[in-house]
């Protein structure tokens, strides 16, 4: 449609209420333009579909190498959208998430958590002007959200691996 089209529809509205011109009348107009901007449509579809593929992007979503905890037989889609992180079960049927940092670059490492043997998460972010770099397992801190990787008191992450202290 043309970008002014609304604008032209608000202004014949705007005539009926000053009473220059009557609904029907208005009615019969914004239906003719409006037919005659589909044809439009309609005759270069095949234009906009073939624009429209050649703009799709092929991307995957990372998996987590660890199954679900939930189901147990799936791993993890990472979703991550402007504000919105989280780990979804990649069985439809399963629909358990985790939820994730909501600040911070979000890294899915290899190395898995020696506690729930759950993929652990490398967060990098800039406080005060600072880099801090910190791990979270996201099925331990789904559990305990203060529970992140360097407050364990059991084990620690050296080069990115979890090991007993």
């Amino acid at each position: 449609m043309k970008p002014d089209f609304t604008k032209i529809v608000e202004e014949k509205l705007e005539e009926i209420k000053n009473k220059k011109k009557n609904m029907g009348e208005v009615v019969n107009e914004v239906r003719q333009e409006f037919l005659l901007l589909f044809d439009k449509f309609l005759i270069n579809k095949h234009k906009l579909v073939s624009k429209i593929n050649n703009y799709k992007i092929d991307y995957t979503i990372p998996l987590t190498s660890s199954n679900c905890p939930f189901c147990n037989k799936n791993p993890m889609k990472f979703i991550n959208i402007k504000n919105k992180r989280f780990l979804v079960c990649s069985d439809d049927k399963c629909k358990q998430y985790l939820s994730l940092p909501k600040n911070g670059k979000l890294e899915l490492l290899n190395s898995i958590c020696s506690i729930c043997n759950f993929n652990i998460f490398k967060v990098n972010l800039k406080k005060n002007n600072k880099n801090l770099t910190y791990y979270i397992c996201p099925k331990c801190w789904n559990e305990d959200r203060s529970h992140f990787c360097s407050k364990c008191s059991e084990y620690k992450i050296i080069k990115g691996e979890c090991i007993r202290k």
